[in-house]
């Protein structure tokens, strides 16, 4: 810069040939920018622009001129220079940091790949061993140098910079005086589940807080958001959930926060944002955070092209969400996997995890600008999902469905960790190709949901409309006999599931599935235009039962009442096949039901030990009765002279004797009875 006071800037380091680097200046108040040069060559005027590296060093100088609003010398301010010791091995949010005398704040490093932060330097001095580093700012310009150490494998301090496990960052939108941005604040979490976060923000003099309609992002699953005024300027930020819920995604924004730029502040003018005193509940307690801080920047009253965006990401989907000037005519944006948009704030899904550098550019005519953002896609292996999710083709947030294809395939990808909820939009299109690589995935997802017995409910946005979720293309016999079995764990509220565009009551095809009863007793009648009045219905019995008898073999329509007995003393099941038939589609069973009939108890158990009249030499007694299949028994004894009791003395007893030795006492005449307790009756001896 040809004056440190005027502004600082960042993009230095070591770079190869070729590559692109963002170059970036930001002005301080009273100072307007001039131009990027080259010696005596301007480079740019842009504040912001990409330089393409030549093969030899360059030294880029940003020039600016003293424009205050009302002449007369600048304030009393002093420039923090940050330098990292090799150059390239590390990085700040910004190189120059520039506040009046006694002001307090903490400085960050941020290592680069391989490298690992050794402490704060001035010239070969160690003033602090760690970072964030909190100083005070004095009477003249200082600088301060970052010395980090190449450890190629070293897995990181997983309390600082980019080698850390979270952290808490700021980021610098734009917008022009009087406006009211969405100030957010991200988190980035690699592999750690974050429970709750605390922080304070420090806004600039002047700058209206709107807390009372500050938000949380689509990272929430049952989390609230509260706040409190610390002072004119510092608020407090708490967000917390349920003890055993974590935060969903690894990287994105957590909240937003309104905030309206005052008329007074200067225009092309970059104002601070301070993040401070953060912490992090992680399973092993609450820990500091990491920050980084970030700012406001002022456009120009005449409006000036800008790119800006931010990441809302959850599991491998990103919601890219424009912040660019509203001048900006068409975008283009390169997500970093080799694919793209040109919508003004897309939605991504990515294959896999890892890192990415997302690029966007703006343009208004021949004008262009540019931004990027480095995010983290968790590995596919940590994907767990569960909480609220909705189901609308208009609505783009991470945590909602386009389409029922998209739904499906993140559920088969991820790990089921809790019951899911999705919110269906009423007056949409919601229909379900399924080709092969469906199939696959919904075969993967039945198996995920009977492992972990948790469910899907579908539940509509207005439930008098009832919305329709179609599942059509090649429903053939195998197809569907896997999304009858996947209905079981899909409940529906006041929503509809169709083959083909027939409606179909899911509901109740699971309450067709099973009927259990004991001998003796009549079934429950079956009707199954229940599933859908308009289709005929046939059904016929596909087993023999071994000794049921009562049984009808085949009809239509429904099912009627049977009277079904079972003389033997194993459990007996008759098994229908229903049938029908749907346009454009070539199964004809629907469903397979089973009837279970029960047994009842053979008889009553007969005591065998101790016999009556008989005497005990001991305390310890030891009680046996004639074996009952399928019964559990209950053992009652009560003194002679006393009424029989009410509640047996033991109960549950799975075997034909029980031995006591503390129930009984000398001297004592005791009755005695066991019974025999199954499913369908009781047998008590006598």
């Amino acid at each position: 810069m040809n004056n440190n006071s005027a502004g600082y800037t960042s993009g230095s380091g070591n770079y190869p040939a070729g590559k692109s680097v963002r170059i970036i200046a930001s002005v301080y108040s009273g100072y307007q920018f001039i131009a990027w040069c080259e010696g005596d060559s301007v480079i740019s005027t842009s504040r912001n622009f990409d330089y393409i590296m030549p093969s030899r060093k360059v030294v880029l100088t940003a020039h600016f001129r003293y424009t205050p609003s009302n002449p007369g010398e600048p304030a009393n301010k002093y420039t923090l220079k940050l330098m990292a010791d090799p150059e390239g091995s590390g990085y700040f949010s910004n190189d120059n940091l520039f506040y009046e005398p006694g002001t307090h704040y903490s400085v960050y490093a941020y290592p680069h790949s391989g490298y690992v932060f050794k402490g704060w330097y001035r010239d070969h001095t160690l003033v602090s061993p760690s970072t964030p580093y909190a100083y005070t700012t004095g009477y003249a310009n200082d600088t301060l140098l970052a010395r980090f150490e190449y450890l190629p494998g070293n897995p990181g301090e997983p309390a600082t910079g980019t080698g850390s496990l979270y952290n808490l960052s700021l980021l610098t939108p734009a917008s022009e005086k009087g406006k009211t941005i969405a100030f957010p604040v991200h988190l980035f979490n690699r592999d750690t589940e974050i429970f709750a976060t605390t922080f304070d923000l420090q806004f600039p003099q002047g700058a209206l807080i709107d807390l009372a309609n500050a938000s949380l992002s689509g990272r929430k699953d049952g989390h609230t958001l509260s706040t409190e005024v610390l002072n004119d300027s510092t608020y407090r930020f708490a967000i917390t959930g349920p003890d055993a819920r974590a935060l969903t995604g690894s990287s994105g924004i957590l909240v937003t926060i309104p905030v309206t730029i005052p008329q007074e502040w200067e225009i092309d003018t970059t104002y601070p944002v301070v993040l401070a005193n953060a912490t992090v509940r992680t399973a092993g307690g609450t820990v500091n955070c990491p920050v980084k801080p970030g700012g406001i920047r002022v456009l120009s009253e005449e409006g000036a092209l800008f790119a800006s965006f931010y990441p809302d990401i959850y599991l491998n989907r990103a919601h890219f969400v424009n912040l660019s000037s509203p001048l900006a005519e068409t975008y283009r944006w390169d997500f970093g996997d080799g694919t793209g948009s040109t919508e003004k704030s897309p939605l991504h899904s990515y294959e896999t995890g890892g890192p990415y550098t997302v690029r966007l550019w703006v343009a208004q005519g021949t004008q262009t600008d540019s931004a990027q953002f480095n995010i983290v896609v968790t590995d596919k292996l940590h994907w767990r999902i569960s909480g609220n999710f909705s189901l609308n083709t208009t609505l783009v947030d991470v945590r909602n469905f386009r389409s029922p294809d998209e739904l499906f395939t993140l559920f088969s990808q991820a790990g089921i960790a809790g019951p899911s909820n999705i919110r269906v939009a009423n007056g949409q299109s919601h229909a379900l190709e399924i080709p092969l690589s469906m199939k696959d995935k919904l075969t993967v997802l039945c198996q995920k949901l009977k492992q972990t017995g948790h469910s899907i409910t579908f539940s509509a946005t207005d439930p008098a409309q009832q919305p329709v979720v179609d599942f059509k293309n090649t429903i053939d016999q195998e197809v569907l006999d896997l999304l009858i079995d996947l209905w079981n764990y899909l409940p529906v509220e006041n929503v509809k599931f169709a083959l083909q565009g027939v409606e179909m009551n899911s509901t109740a095809i699971r309450s067709f599935r099973s009927q259990q009863l004991c001998s003796g007793n009549a079934s429950q009648a079956l009707d199954f235009s229940g599933i859908n009045p308009a289709l005929t219905y046939s059904w016929k019995r596909i087993s023999e039962p071994v000794s049921s008898e009562g049984y009808l073999t085949e009809g239509q329509q429904i099912l009627p009442s049977m009277t079904l007995i079972n003389p033997t003393e194993a459990p007996d099941t008759l098994i229908y096949e229903v049938n029908t038939s749907i346009p454009g589609t070539t199964f004809t069973k629907l469903l397979t039901l089973k009837l279970i009939v029960l047994p009842l108890l053979s008889g009553p158990p007969v005591v065998e030990l101790p016999a009556a009249g008989s005497e005990q030499a001991s305390t310890t007694v030891r009680f046996a009765w004639s074996t009952v299949h399928n019964a559990i028994y209950d053992l009652y004894i009560w003194e002679e002279n006393a009424a029989p009791p009410a509640v047996p003395a033991f109960s549950g007893i799975s075997v034909n004797n029980f031995t006591n030795s503390s129930f009984c006492k000398y001297g004592n005449t005791y009755h005695w009875k066991v019974v025999a307790r199954g499913t369908c009756d009781s047998r008590s001896s006598t």
